[in-house]
């Protein structure tokens, strides 16, 4: 009988293990967190605002998801830091994601494109803006990269039209001056660049 006690004592012991394993098994998954940083744009945005309501709604509804907002007022430097792995999410705009880059989980609002020209102009199709000058609202230069998708599209090289930035006050007169044949303004349909 001593020769059958040593089998009945190990799997008595592999039994103990296993629960001790399971246990640890689950403590570890109702009690560890899973901690992100997002980075988003500056303290008091419109973006800002939905993100912190996004955050407590997550908080509330997954307790174990830690989501820890870092402001950065300047796109670039959030699409930086998400590059370099400084954050784990970043509040972009989906078209200034390449490659392999990131992928967008999560659309925060949709922004328009307004090409805009004034009365009575020549300018009335996007063909006919070969050779002229077009003004683009002070701000992103990933406006820029919108404005070369629009000529690509309709097949026209990029280096036949002039670009000037223009601060928003500049805008009237620049129109008024003819300096500029048609505006470009990309954004929310709320107040902002459009």
């Amino acid at each position: 009988m001593p020769k059958n006690r040593r089998p009945v004592r190990l799997v008595i012991l592999a039994c103990l293990l296993a629960l001790v394993g399971l246990g640890a098994v689950i403590a570890w998954f109702f009690f560890s967190h899973i901690n992100l940083q997002i980075a988003a744009g500056p303290v008091g945005g419109d973006g800002q605002k939905f993100l912190a309501a996004f955050v407590r709604t997550l908080a509330e509804e997954h307790p174990r998801v830690r989501l820890k907002v870092v402001p950065m007022a300047d796109m670039e430097a959030r699409m930086k830091a998400l590059t370099t792995g400084e954050v784990d999410l970043a509040v972009v705009r989906s078209d200034m994601l390449t490659g392999t880059l990131g992928e967008t989980i999560a659309i925060l609002r949709r922004d328009v494109v307004c090409l805009i020209v004034p009365a009575h102009s020549p300018v009335e199709t996007v063909g006919h803006l070969t050779g002229k000058c077009i003004g683009m609202v002070q701000g992103l230069a990933s406006d820029d990269r919108i404005l070369d998708q629009i000529l690509t599209y309709y097949q026209i090289p990029g280096q036949t039209i002039r670009r000037v930035v223009l601060a928003p006050s500049d805008i009237g007169p620049a129109i008024r001056q003819k300096r500029i044949a048609a505006l470009i303004a990309v954004g929310p349909t709320g107040p902002g660049p459009v």
